[in-house]
């Protein structure tokens, strides 16, 4: 007996630190890897068109959820609705469902050519979203489970921000200094493709590893350096570097997809589901309202500011599309204490019921909506020309490999007519600098 007792002690000590192991592998390279390809791959152009609105949605939509999903989870065990939560690890609970995956649902999007705006607006708040949601979970991570002495709701503001900021310098500046090596060094010139390409692996997971090891987020770092290595340190490899870097990092991104969703289905059969269907349930209705007073309240707000409105029925599949998926999962294997198996089952559960209902129902949604538009891709005259157009930062064109045309119909005289200030600063000083060929 007092033998059989000491191995199942054993094995529950190994199980906790290969959940742990896991848990570690996902965060050091799943993640990273999905976070800088969403960056690098970016469309840029309609990307920063709808910055504005897409930022408004991706920050303050993703606090609002995850304050309604934490608070209403305390409040729900408070009464005995679902499984109790301290206060902390509600709050806990709401941020790591704060993050939204549409993946399906964008797949769909893009076959069914709906509407631009709602493509664009629905990718760019779920990529921001995702590093959003991982700073403010990291953040109160940091400030109450490692730095218990500063116990205090009044330094997490500051905490959040502080991380968020420096990330986002630091993710930039490597970057940067990616480009500058590049372009002093001639590597393009004096070396094989092979050279840059490894290069260029080691100077896109610089960022998360600095940031991390500085205690800030690296998920949020390696994101921002994918932005800007893809506008500003690509241009200085060889054709060859840079066709196999852009597929190289895609492919890696969507293995490590795949392999992510493999072990959520794997994971199924090895949680225990104790407790945690009735979290799930009241986590499932939560989402959905933190979804409604994010998605409507924020749109109405920005409309004030819009040419183009968000209509009502754009609100409407924003809404629909808020699945949970891979970020949410890996950010419940992460969280400390003993409520940990019963949070990440039921983070499981929420992906899962997300997965099956607004993925499945995307399609059937949109055509009831009528929401769906007969328009055929653009041609493209040549591969150089679809390659400089790429390189525009802010372009109003449609330079960007999207699938229609959404753009304005201005010529390019109009184009450069109508740039802001920052194109034209990023045209006449930053590229000049940064780039081989300026």
């Amino acid at each position: 007996m007092g033998a059989q007792y000491l191995a199942n002690i054993r094995g529950m000590r190994h199980a906790h630190l290969l959940g742990l192991y896991q848990a570690n592998t996902i965060f050091l390279f799943f993640l990273p890897l999905i976070l800088f390809e969403s960056g690098y791959c970016l469309k840029k152009a309609s990307f920063f068109r709808n910055f504005p609105t897409i930022l408004v949605f991706a920050v303050f939509g993703t606090i609002i959820s995850a304050m309604v999903v934490g608070i209403g989870t305390f409040w729900l065990g408070q009464h005995g609705y679902v499984y109790e939560l301290s206060f902390l690890n509600s709050i806990v609970f709401g941020a790591l469902l704060a993050s939204t995956d549409p993946v399906a649902t964008l797949a769909i999007f893009q076959t069914l050519k709906v509407d631009a705006t709602l493509y664009m607006l629905a990718f760019g708040e779920s990529v921001i979203n995702d590093a959003v949601s991982i700073v403010l979970f990291e953040s109160i991570l940091s400030q109450f489970y490692i730095n218990q002495e500063h116990h205090s709701m009044a330094h997490f503001p500051v905490q959040f921000v502080f991380t968020f900021s420096a990330s986002i310098v630091i993710g930039a500046a490597v970057a940067l200094f990616a480009a500058l090596t590049f372009k002093h060094l001639h590597i393009r010139e004096l070396s094989t493709s092979s050279l840059e390409i490894s290069l260029m692996l080691v100077f896109s997971y610089m960022p998360y590893l600095l940031a991390a090891s500085m205690r800030l987020s690296g998920i949020m770092a390696i994101f921002v350096g994918g932005i800007v290595m893809s506008h500003y340190t690509q241009w200085n490899l060889s054709d060859e570097a840079r066709q196999v870097t852009a597929s190289m990092f895609t492919t890696m991104a969507f293995a490590a997809e795949t392999f992510l969703f493999a072990y959520i289905g794997l994971s199924a059969v090895t949680f225990s589901y104790v407790n945690a269907l009735e979290l799930a349930l009241g986590g499932f209705a939560l989402c959905l309202i933190g979804r409604a007073l994010n998605i409507f309240p924020l749109a109405l707000i920005v409309n004030q500011f819009r040419t183009k409105k968000i209509t009502g029925k754009v609100q409407f599949v924003l809404w629909f599309s808020g699945l949970r998926g891979i970020i949410s999962f890996a950010l419940a294997l992460n969280v400390p204490g003993a409520d940990h198996d019963v949070i990440a089952a039921a983070t499981l559960i929420i992906v899962m019921l997300t997965i099956l209902i607004f993925g499945g129902g995307t399609a059937p949604t949109l055509r009831a909506l009528n929401m769906i538009q007969d328009k055929e891709p653009p041609v493209f005259v040549s591969r150089a020309q679809q390659e400089t157009e790429n390189g525009k930062l802010l372009n109003r064109d449609d330079s960007d490999r999207f699938p229609y045309n959404y753009g304005t119909e201005e010529g390019e005289e109009g184009e450069r007519s109508g740039q802001n200030w920052f194109e034209r600063f990023d045209e006449k000083v930053i590229l000049r600098n940064l780039w081989e060929c300026g």
